[in-house]
Protein backbone atom coordinates (compact mmCIF):
# COMPACT_ATOMS: atom_id res chain seq x y z
CA UNK A 1 0.00 0.00 0.00
CA UNK A 2 2.78 2.45 0.89
CA UNK A 3 4.49 1.81 -2.45
CA UNK A 4 1.31 2.43 -4.47
CA UNK A 5 0.40 5.61 -2.59
CA UNK A 6 3.95 6.99 -2.76
CA UNK A 7 3.97 6.56 -6.54
CA UNK A 8 0.67 8.46 -6.88
CA UNK A 9 0.96 11.24 -4.29
CA UNK A 10 3.62 13.16 -2.35
CA UNK A 11 4.16 11.19 0.86
CA UNK A 12 5.72 12.11 4.20
CA UNK A 13 6.42 9.24 6.62
CA UNK A 14 7.20 9.93 10.29
CA UNK A 15 9.19 7.21 12.05
CA UNK A 16 8.38 7.10 15.76
CA UNK A 17 10.10 3.79 16.51
CA UNK A 18 12.27 1.21 14.71
CA UNK A 19 9.38 -0.90 13.44
CA UNK A 20 9.94 0.30 9.85
CA UNK A 21 13.41 -1.23 10.33
CA UNK A 22 12.83 -4.12 12.73
CA UNK A 23 10.23 -4.96 15.36
CA UNK A 24 9.25 -3.77 18.82
CA UNK A 25 11.71 -6.10 20.58
CA UNK A 26 14.05 -4.13 22.84
CA UNK A 27 17.13 -5.50 21.13
CA UNK A 28 15.98 -3.96 17.82
CA UNK A 29 15.91 -0.46 19.28
CA UNK A 30 19.65 -0.39 19.89
CA UNK A 31 21.07 -2.94 17.44
CA UNK A 32 23.37 -1.42 14.79
CA UNK A 33 23.40 -4.52 12.56
CA UNK A 34 19.85 -4.56 11.31
CA UNK A 35 20.55 -3.86 7.63
CA UNK A 36 19.89 -7.55 6.98
CA UNK A 37 19.62 -8.79 10.60
CA UNK A 38 21.97 -11.71 9.97
CA UNK A 39 23.77 -11.10 13.26
CA UNK A 40 20.61 -10.54 15.31
CA UNK A 41 20.31 -12.88 18.31
CA UNK A 42 16.65 -13.38 17.41
CA UNK A 43 17.56 -15.14 14.16
CA UNK A 44 21.19 -16.26 14.38
CA UNK A 45 22.64 -19.51 15.69
CA UNK A 46 21.07 -21.88 13.19
CA UNK A 47 21.02 -23.00 9.60
CA UNK A 48 19.88 -20.83 6.68
CA UNK A 49 16.70 -22.88 6.56
CA UNK A 50 15.97 -22.03 10.18
CA UNK A 51 16.83 -18.38 9.50
CA UNK A 52 14.49 -18.10 6.53
CA UNK A 53 11.65 -19.67 8.53
CA UNK A 54 12.01 -17.06 11.25
CA UNK A 55 9.07 -14.59 11.04
CA UNK A 56 11.22 -11.68 12.24
CA UNK A 57 13.66 -12.11 9.36
CA UNK A 58 10.83 -12.35 6.85
CA UNK A 59 9.21 -9.19 8.21
CA UNK A 60 12.46 -7.29 7.92
CA UNK A 61 13.01 -8.51 4.37
CA UNK A 62 9.50 -7.45 3.31
CA UNK A 63 10.01 -4.00 4.80
CA UNK A 64 13.35 -3.59 3.09
CA UNK A 65 11.89 -4.52 -0.30
CA UNK A 66 8.96 -2.15 0.26
CA UNK A 67 11.32 0.74 1.01
CA UNK A 68 13.44 -0.02 -2.06
CA UNK A 69 10.35 0.09 -4.30
CA UNK A 70 9.23 3.51 -3.05
CA UNK A 71 10.06 6.53 -5.22
CA UNK A 72 13.02 8.61 -4.14
CA UNK A 73 10.73 11.58 -3.54
CA UNK A 74 9.33 9.96 -0.37
CA UNK A 75 10.13 12.20 2.60
CA UNK A 76 11.03 10.84 6.03
CA UNK A 77 10.63 12.69 9.34
CA UNK A 78 12.50 11.58 12.47
CA UNK A 79 11.42 13.02 15.84
CA UNK A 80 15.01 12.86 17.14
CA UNK A 81 18.54 13.17 15.86
CA UNK A 82 19.14 9.67 17.22
CA UNK A 83 16.40 8.23 15.03
CA UNK A 84 17.57 10.24 12.02
CA UNK A 85 21.06 8.82 12.38
CA UNK A 86 19.65 5.33 12.72
CA UNK A 87 17.61 5.70 9.53
CA UNK A 88 20.60 7.00 7.59
CA UNK A 89 22.40 3.73 8.29
CA UNK A 90 19.67 1.72 6.55
CA UNK A 91 18.10 1.58 3.10
CA UNK A 92 15.97 4.59 4.09
CA UNK A 93 19.10 6.72 3.61
CA UNK A 94 18.15 7.06 -0.08
CA UNK A 95 15.29 9.36 0.98
CA UNK A 96 15.48 12.91 2.33
CA UNK A 97 15.34 12.70 6.16
CA UNK A 98 14.25 15.69 8.25
CA UNK A 99 14.41 15.92 12.04
CA UNK A 100 11.32 17.50 13.64
CA UNK A 101 11.14 17.04 17.43
CA UNK A 102 7.80 16.11 18.97
CA UNK A 103 5.87 19.08 20.29
CA UNK A 104 3.98 19.55 23.55
CA UNK A 105 0.95 21.76 24.23
CA UNK A 106 2.50 24.32 26.58
CA UNK A 107 -0.90 25.77 27.49
CA UNK A 108 -2.27 22.44 28.73
CA UNK A 109 0.97 21.17 30.24
CA UNK A 110 2.15 23.97 32.48
CA UNK A 111 3.07 24.45 36.15
CA UNK A 112 -0.06 24.48 38.29
CA UNK A 113 -0.98 23.74 41.92
CA UNK A 114 -0.78 20.15 43.11
CA UNK A 115 -4.04 18.20 43.36
CA UNK A 116 -2.98 14.95 45.03
CA UNK A 117 -6.35 14.29 46.62
CA UNK A 118 -7.84 13.76 43.18
CA UNK A 119 -5.47 10.84 42.57
CA UNK A 120 -5.49 9.40 46.07
CA UNK A 121 -1.90 10.44 46.79
CA UNK A 122 -0.74 11.48 50.27
CA UNK A 123 -0.29 15.19 50.75
CA UNK A 124 2.84 15.10 52.93
CA UNK A 125 4.83 12.31 51.26
CA UNK A 126 7.42 12.49 48.52
CA UNK A 127 5.76 11.39 45.25
CA UNK A 128 7.75 9.89 42.38
CA UNK A 129 5.77 9.51 39.17
CA UNK A 130 6.12 6.99 36.34
CA UNK A 131 3.78 7.21 33.33
CA UNK A 132 3.79 4.69 30.49
CA UNK A 133 1.13 3.23 28.25
CA UNK A 134 1.09 -0.57 28.24
CA UNK A 135 -0.73 -2.81 25.81
CA UNK A 136 -3.19 -4.86 27.87
CA UNK A 137 -3.58 -5.08 31.64
CA UNK A 138 -1.27 -8.10 31.98
CA UNK A 139 1.54 -6.90 29.76
CA UNK A 140 4.78 -6.56 31.73
CA UNK A 141 6.25 -4.38 28.96
CA UNK A 142 9.89 -4.95 29.74
CA UNK A 143 10.96 -2.06 27.51
CA UNK A 144 9.58 0.67 29.79
CA UNK A 145 11.86 -0.46 32.62
CA UNK A 146 9.38 -0.33 35.50
CA UNK A 147 10.97 -3.35 37.17
CA UNK A 148 14.25 -1.42 37.54
CA UNK A 149 12.47 1.59 38.98
CA UNK A 150 10.70 -0.69 41.47
CA UNK A 151 14.04 -2.22 42.50
CA UNK A 152 15.62 1.23 42.86
CA UNK A 153 12.62 2.38 44.89
CA UNK A 154 12.91 -0.52 47.36
CA UNK A 155 16.70 -0.63 47.64
CA UNK A 156 17.68 3.03 47.61
CA UNK A 157 14.73 5.39 47.97
CA UNK A 158 12.51 3.88 50.68
CA UNK A 159 15.42 3.32 53.12
CA UNK A 160 16.10 7.08 53.07
CA UNK A 161 12.49 8.22 52.59
CA UNK A 162 10.24 5.61 54.25
CA UNK A 163 7.02 7.45 53.43
CA UNK A 164 7.92 8.02 49.76
CA UNK A 165 5.31 6.96 47.20
CA UNK A 166 5.89 5.64 43.69
CA UNK A 167 2.81 6.47 41.62
CA UNK A 168 2.45 4.44 38.42
CA UNK A 169 0.01 5.57 35.74
CA UNK A 170 -0.95 3.27 32.87
CA UNK A 171 -2.21 -0.26 32.50
CA UNK A 172 0.18 -3.15 32.82
CA UNK A 173 1.99 -5.25 35.38
CA UNK A 174 2.61 -3.26 38.59
CA UNK A 175 5.01 -4.78 41.16
CA UNK A 176 3.25 -5.75 44.39
CA UNK A 177 5.43 -3.60 46.65
CA UNK A 178 4.37 -1.38 49.58
CA UNK A 179 4.23 2.33 48.82
CA UNK A 180 3.63 1.74 45.11
CA UNK A 181 0.32 3.30 44.06
CA UNK A 182 -1.10 1.93 40.79
CA UNK A 183 -3.24 4.66 39.24
CA UNK A 184 -4.43 2.75 36.18
CA UNK A 185 -5.25 4.56 32.97
CA UNK A 186 -5.39 8.33 33.44
CA UNK A 187 -7.62 10.49 31.28
CA UNK A 188 -5.56 12.78 29.05
CA UNK A 189 -7.39 15.78 30.51
CA UNK A 190 -6.14 14.84 33.98
CA UNK A 191 -2.53 14.13 33.01
CA UNK A 192 -1.22 17.71 33.47
CA UNK A 193 -2.71 17.81 36.98
CA UNK A 194 -1.11 14.45 37.80
CA UNK A 195 2.28 15.61 36.52
CA UNK A 196 2.08 18.72 38.69
CA UNK A 197 1.18 16.62 41.76
CA UNK A 198 4.51 14.76 41.68
CA UNK A 199 7.89 15.82 43.05
CA UNK A 200 10.01 14.01 40.45
CA UNK A 201 9.19 12.35 37.13
CA UNK A 202 11.10 9.17 36.28
CA UNK A 203 11.37 7.39 32.92
CA UNK A 204 13.49 4.24 33.37
CA UNK A 205 12.88 3.02 29.80
CA UNK A 206 15.35 0.57 28.29
CA UNK A 207 14.82 1.90 24.77
CA UNK A 208 12.90 4.87 23.39
CA UNK A 209 12.88 7.51 20.70
CA UNK A 210 11.51 10.87 21.93
CA UNK A 211 8.94 10.17 24.67
CA UNK A 212 6.02 12.57 24.98
CA UNK A 213 5.78 11.89 28.71
CA UNK A 214 9.19 13.47 29.30
CA UNK A 215 8.23 16.56 27.31
CA UNK A 216 4.97 16.82 29.26
CA UNK A 217 6.79 16.54 32.59
CA UNK A 218 9.29 19.22 31.54
CA UNK A 219 6.46 21.51 30.40
CA UNK A 220 4.86 21.06 33.83
CA UNK A 221 8.10 22.22 35.45
CA UNK A 222 9.16 18.83 36.80
CA UNK A 223 12.71 17.61 37.27
CA UNK A 224 13.23 14.42 35.26
CA UNK A 225 15.33 11.33 35.85
CA UNK A 226 15.52 9.25 32.68
CA UNK A 227 17.55 6.60 30.92
CA UNK A 228 20.37 7.69 28.64
CA UNK A 229 18.93 6.00 25.54
CA UNK A 230 17.61 6.97 22.12
CA UNK A 231 16.65 10.62 21.75
CA UNK A 232 16.16 11.23 25.49
CA UNK A 233 19.53 13.07 25.85
CA UNK A 234 18.13 15.54 23.30
CA UNK A 235 15.28 16.24 25.72
CA UNK A 236 16.88 16.11 29.18
CA UNK A 237 20.10 18.04 29.79
CA UNK A 238 22.01 16.06 32.38
CA UNK A 239 22.67 18.20 35.44
CA UNK A 240 20.50 21.08 34.18
CA UNK A 241 16.93 19.84 33.74
CA UNK A 242 17.37 16.45 35.42
CA UNK A 243 19.65 13.44 35.50
CA UNK A 244 20.41 10.81 32.88
CA UNK A 245 21.26 7.29 34.03
CA UNK A 246 22.27 4.01 32.46
CA UNK A 247 19.35 1.91 31.25
CA UNK A 248 18.61 -1.05 33.52
CA UNK A 249 20.90 0.25 36.26
CA UNK A 250 18.76 0.32 39.40
CA UNK A 251 21.64 1.59 41.57
CA UNK A 252 22.33 4.60 39.36
CA UNK A 253 18.60 5.24 39.05
CA UNK A 254 18.05 5.13 42.80
CA UNK A 255 21.03 7.36 43.51
CA UNK A 256 19.87 9.97 40.99
CA UNK A 257 16.38 10.13 42.50
CA UNK A 258 17.62 10.30 46.10
CA UNK A 259 20.09 13.00 45.15
CA UNK A 260 17.22 15.10 43.82
CA UNK A 261 15.01 14.43 46.83
CA UNK A 262 17.81 15.51 49.17
CA UNK A 263 18.10 18.89 47.45
CA UNK A 264 14.64 20.47 47.08
CA UNK A 265 16.16 23.63 45.61
CA UNK A 266 17.68 21.54 42.82
CA UNK A 267 14.31 19.97 42.10
CA UNK A 268 12.85 23.45 41.66
CA UNK A 269 15.79 24.71 39.61
CA UNK A 270 15.77 21.69 37.29
CA UNK A 271 12.01 21.95 36.88
CA UNK A 272 12.15 25.62 35.91
CA UNK A 273 15.00 24.96 33.47
CA UNK A 274 13.00 22.10 31.95
CA UNK A 275 10.01 24.39 31.39
CA UNK A 276 12.23 26.99 29.71
CA UNK A 277 13.79 24.33 27.48
CA UNK A 278 10.35 23.05 26.49
CA UNK A 279 9.26 26.58 25.60
CA UNK A 280 12.35 27.22 23.49
CA UNK A 281 12.54 23.91 21.63
CA UNK A 282 9.45 21.73 21.98
CA UNK A 283 6.39 23.97 21.82
CA UNK A 284 3.47 22.75 19.74
CA UNK A 285 3.67 25.92 17.61
CA UNK A 286 7.22 25.07 16.49
CA UNK A 287 6.19 21.48 15.80
CA UNK A 288 3.22 22.52 13.62
CA UNK A 289 5.19 25.22 11.78
CA UNK A 290 7.97 22.76 10.92
CA UNK A 291 5.49 20.27 9.45
CA UNK A 292 3.65 23.00 7.54
CA UNK A 293 6.92 24.14 5.97
CA UNK A 294 7.80 20.57 5.05
CA UNK A 295 4.38 19.88 3.52
CA UNK A 296 4.63 23.05 1.40
CA UNK A 297 8.07 21.96 0.24
CA UNK A 298 6.72 18.52 -0.72
CA UNK A 299 3.60 19.75 -2.51
CA UNK A 300 5.25 22.77 -4.18
CA UNK A 301 8.87 21.67 -4.81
Amino acid sequence: MLVDIAHRFPVCLTVHDPRPIGTMETVCWTCDRNDWCLACPLVSGGSWRKLLRNPYFRQRLRKRLCHLRCPKGLRIVAPSGWMAGRLREQELSRFSITTIPNGVDLDRFRPMPSNRRKFGLPEESVVILHVAHHVGPWNINHRKGLRYLAEAFVKYIVPRYPSAVLAVAGEGYIPNIPNIHPLGMIDQEDLPSLMCSADVFVSPTLADNFPYTILEAMACGKAVVASRVGGIPEQVVDGETGFLVGAGNDAELGQAVTRLLSTPNEITRFGMAGRVRAEHLFGLDKFVSAYEALFKEIVYP
